[in-house]
């Protein structure tokens, strides 16, 4: 009998481990053109004790850990910051840029460096996701995300960096945009006076000129007519305001394709010798990936991290 109860005890007999999908289905929200694909799984059977320290691993390396598409920056032509509009665009530059950052991007392969999206678009025009031109190998998962509503004067050219990472990206320090404004601002004013006080000594000057020139003119109306055309070219170089240049607009892009994780832990009924446990995990994605996708990549990262503690060297 003691000879049993040994073999019992440190030599258990082990069940394999099964992962099983148990529903699988698409949830589309209408309302915000947005879908989400959600599964079910069932993982075990676990020693008690261990499916809770894997379930808490899984979720948490589901949440974190999955790589995914987000969008780092857009340049809009003519736009210095995301303060400002754009003739003949019913949208601001932020709220074009909030739009801009609900789009849901997906690639075949993986993305080593940035890749680069355009979209030109001119008026009148509805601008959704699927207006832009993407590499072949980038896919929209929304494609009727809206952008913008364009006018019949309106045009929107704009250049898209996509890169692939995880976690999120905090790039975008708003506070110094306000700066920024402050001093665009004061140096359009700056111009503008410039060029009115050029405009009333050009057209002092002209006068005083016109009124030795017209003496030589035969005519009241090739005087006028001389006068009307040099004043409109002197006025037209002195109103000129040098156009302010496109700067890339840095977004905060979040690469987590998992929305959403959850799990219950349950007692498998079928095993009646040993108590077993049974994990039950959620998942729901944004589109990107599928949820089985999603939890063979966070099984990976798992297993790569526990490698590496691993192979650790202990420190004396």
């Amino acid at each position: 009998m003691n000879f049993y109860k040994n073999n019992i005890m440190f030599k258990p007999q082990t069940s394999p481990i099964v992962i099983a999908l148990r529903d699988s289905y698409l949830i589309k929200e209408e309302k915000e053109n947005n879908q989400t694909f959600y599964g079910r799984f069932y993982i075990g059977p676990f020693e008690i004790g261990q499916s809770l320290t894997m379930a808490n691993a899984l979720r948490r390396s589901l949440l974190s850990e999955v790589p995914g598409l987000g969008l780092t920056s857009v340049e809009i032509e003519g736009v210095a910051h995301e303060y400002s509009t754009i003739p003949g665009v019913q949208e601001t530059v932020f709220d074009i840029l909030l739009n801009i950052k609900n789009i849901v991007f997906k690639s075949t392969t993986y993305l080593k460096k940035a890749e680069i999206g355009y979209c030109r678009a001119s008026g009148p025009k509805t601008l959704r996701a699927k207006d832009l031109l993407l590499p072949a190998h980038i896919q929209c998962v929304n494609p009727d995300q809206y952008i913008a509503t364009l006018k019949s004067d309106g045009t929107l050219n704009m250049k898209l960096k996509i890169r692939q990472g995880t976690h999120y990206l905090v790039n975008t320090p708003f506070e110094q945009s306000e700066l920024l404004v402050a001093k665009q601002e004061k140096s359009l004013d700056q111009t503008k006076k410039k060029g009115q006080s050029m405009l009333k000594q050009n057209k002092s000057d002209l006068e005083e000129k016109l009124q030795v020139f017209s003496k030589t003119l035969k005519t009241k109306k090739n005087e006028n007519k001389a006068f009307k055309n040099v004043l409109n070219i002197q006025k037209e170089k002195s109103l000129v305001v040098p156009t302010r240049k496109s700067k890339p607009l840095l977004l905060d892009p979040v690469f987590m394709p998992v929305t959403k994780a959850n799990y219950v832990l349950e007692l498998d009924e079928r095993v009646h010798n040993s108590p077993k446990e049974l994990i039950v995990l959620e998942i729901w994605t944004n589109g990107s990936i599928s949820p089985h996708g999603a939890l063979q990549t966070a099984i990976k990262k798992l297993v790569r991290l526990l490698g590496n503690v691993k192979n650790a060297k202990m420190l004396k």
